[in-house]
């Protein structure tokens, strides 16, 4: 499966909408200025990929926090605010046989805000992909205009039904076509762990080692909420206060290198989270580590995909969150709104204890989640902020 760019069929500007319900009085959701792609997953089921872009605006401590030196070495010198763009992705599976064989036209509420509030009904073009999926346009004074391009989207898909099916997960692009030349993971957060006290990522270091053939990935996150257990949540943090001496969650993985240091096996020591906990988990801590890459940004071998799939980040190589919005993290791009450094897991742990109480536990030093290792024993990655 290729969560990149380049997917076979790619169509721009138009709305996506999403009930998040079977019940028919559920009002949906409605997002514009979206691109839609699709692939074929099976004989039976063709997956559709949802984009789209938000620009942000970030205080400029935002990347980092605690490092002055790093902070004055790589963010703005002015006082205002930076700009970012977040690309947003969601993703669902349509059984073949569902899918719709004519556009329709219907009369769609413009929903006025984020919070559902909606106005008039206006004409629109819509391909109803299933009863909780539609792509749609607003009809145009030239109305045949619009309703062309809808049916150039519904003969995409119907050339794209009666394809021969093949896997692509794993195809490896040539030489010249691989214009990254670092070790980068992409990483897919789901947009709902944002809510509440913004537990978005902060920092993603990425550490080589010499004696071994892999790389570490700790991920800072800004904070970590309780979903499942929420009443226990301010018990949660206070305990992890006391315990590591912040309330940032930070958590760490190797991703093993072959014989020619690429990207093979994801290691997830006590933090993977299986094929079925979702989001509203938040104590899942499977041990079962190693698994094989699964997929490849825009099919590129040095980009491996990951996805973070429960409120505690426990995370995997493959998505237990479909129909939700995830934030898809590319940290080759200059307007990813994120600092990329290579600090060890010690080195990390050190300067975000300075700015909290001194903790009684120090995860790094538990072999179980990743032993330190010394100053002396690891290259740092010449990665691109």
């Amino acid at each position: 499966m290729n969560y990149g760019d380049n997917l076979a069929k790619e169509f721009h500007d138009l709305w996506f909408s999403y009930t998040g319900s079977h019940h028919k009085k559920k009002k949906p959701w409605h997002w514009r200025n979206c691109s839609i792609s699709f692939e074929k997953l099976s004989d039976d089921v063709i997956r559709f990929i949802v984009r789209r872009k938000k620009c942000i605006s970030l205080p400029a401590d935002t990347k980092l926090r605690w490092d002055e030196k790093q902070k004055n070495k790589y963010m703005p010198q002015s006082n205002s605010n930076s700009n970012y763009v977040l690309n947003y992705l969601i993703h669902f599976d349509i059984q073949i046989i569902s899918l719709p064989k004519m556009i329709n036209e219907e009369e769609i509420k413009e929903q006025l805000n984020d919070e559902q509030q909606y106005g008039y009904k206006k004409n629109s073009w819509v391909i109803n992909l299933d009863s909780q999926h539609k792509i749609w346009q607003w009809k145009q004074n030239n109305d045949n205009e619009t309703k062309n391009s809808m049916v150039k989207i519904l003969d995409a898909i119907n050339q794209m039904k009666n394809n021969q099916y093949t896997s692509s997960s794993k195809v490896k692009l040539k030489a010249h076509d691989n214009k990254i030349t670092d070790i980068l993971p992409v990483i897919y957060h789901p947009t709902r762990d944002l809510s509440g006290r913004r537990n978005y990522i902060q920092e993603i270091h990425l550490h080589k080692f010499t004696t071994e053939n892999k790389i570490m990935i700790t991920i800072v996150y800004n904070d970590e909420q309780l979903r499942e257990n929420k009443l226990l949540d301010w018990v949660y943090r206070i305990f992890r206060k006391i315990r590591h001496g912040r309330t940032f969650d930070v958590e760490s993985f190797n991703i093993i290198l072959d014989q020619n240091e690429k990207p093979l096996q994801f290691d997830f020591p006590n933090i993977y989270s299986g094929h079925n906990n979702k989001l509203d988990k938040d104590n899942i801590h499977c041990n079962n580590a190693i698994q094989s890459i699964a997929y490849y940004f825009n099919i590129n071998e040095l980009l491996p995909i990951l996805f973070i799939n429960t409120s505690n980040h426990s995370m995997a190589e493959i998505d237990n969150n479909c129909n939700k919005w995830k934030i898809e993290y590319r940290l080759w791009d200059e307007q990813c709104p994120i600092y990329v450094g290579t600090n060890s897991r010690c080195e990390i742990e050190g300067y975000l204890a300075k700015h909290g109480l001194e903790p009684l536990f120090l995860k790094c030093n538990d072999f179980k989640y990743l032993s330190c290792i010394k100053k002396d024993n690891y290259q740092r990655l010449n990665v691109n902020t």
